[in-house]
């Protein structure tokens, strides 16, 4: 994506219970296009994927039916939203997750802001389920398959048909699928909707491996850490957790193929003063590249 276009960030939040209040687009889910800042972090293993979200100036009678408190755990209101980013030739999914926290901040002079905390999969690790037994041998993608449609997830496995046997899972189902996944040395990555269980150190299959070079997105130069490689660049919506990244640089080492294994998107549009539109991201050396 070209840094000289108008930017456009989208936010798309849906109500466990709906309708919302006077809303032009009827139903439970609401389209947001105001000014907008946010913040994905993708950290991957076991950690969830998180946003910060803040919208500027939205109406008073919308915040007011999607305030939640942090600090009342047991109220959380199962909405959920996907944030949407690009241009005026088109929007990606960045990020979609439970919204966890949203509440208003009118001291954010000289606009009202609605800032949102939301986590991929957290009402998957709340929810209580029956503890699963498969007596015998069974196959760790199908039960993995049975686990994301419980959730609500797509579903994609590469490597995954690993016998298991006798297995009982207990927690919620988020728990379950990772425990099935070490039981059988698979990575699991839950990511915008999508359950993938994949060979550690396999790529995710994504079809597309972007290119990062300096006339082509990349920002500074990379530099690296105990795990591999670390840079940052013009966001770019084809980046995935688990997913390639090819690099050329006149740094040493630098150039080749890297398996993403962290994420950051910092995104700001719709309002004056909004400049950032960075991926930034952390890769390990693919082997065989």
């Amino acid at each position: 994506m070209s840094s000289f276009t108008l930017k456009q960030l989208e936010a798309r939040i849906t109500l466990a219970e709906g309708p919302f209040g006077g809303s032009g687009e009827g139903g439970n889910t609401k389209i947001v296009r105001l000014g907008m800042d946010v913040s994905i972090s993708k950290p991957g293993g076991a950690e969830k994927n998180k946003a910060q979200v803040k919208i500027y100036n939205m109406p008073l009678a919308d915040m007011e039916q999607l305030t939640t408190l942090a600090f009342r755990p047991l109220s959380v209101a199962k909405n959920v939203i996907a944030i949407y980013a690009g241009d005026e030739t088109g929007l990606s999914l960045a990020f979609s997750g439970d919204i966890i926290s949203a509440v208003p901040d009118f001291n954010a002079a000289p606009d009202p802001v609605f800032n949102l905390s939301c986590v991929t999969g957290y009402i998957a690790t709340i929810t209580a389920v029956p503890p699963h037994t498969h007596p015998g041998q069974v196959m760790a993608g199908d039960v993995l398959r049975d686990l994301a449609a419980a959730m609500s997830l797509t579903y994609a496995g590469q490597g995954d048909a690993v016998p298991l046997r006798n297995i009982a899972l207990m927690g919620g189902p988020m728990e379950q699928a990772r425990a099935v996944a070490e039981a059988a040395r698979l990575e699991l990555l839950v990511d915008d909707g999508e359950m993938l269980v994949k060979p550690v150190t396999t790529l995710r299959q994504t079809g597309e491996t972007p290119v990062w070079s300096e006339t082509t997105g990349l920002l500074g130069y990379p530099g690296f850490d105990n795990a591999g490689i670390v840079c940052r660049g013009i966001y770019e919506p084809r980046l995935r957790l688990g997913g390639p990244l090819s690099i050329r640089s006149v740094v040493p080492r630098a150039s080749g193929l890297w398996r993403v294994t962290s994420l950051t998107h910092s995104l700001q549009a719709g309002y004056p003063g909004a400049s950032r539109w960075e991926s930034a991201v952390k890769a390990a050396w693919q082997e065989g590249a």
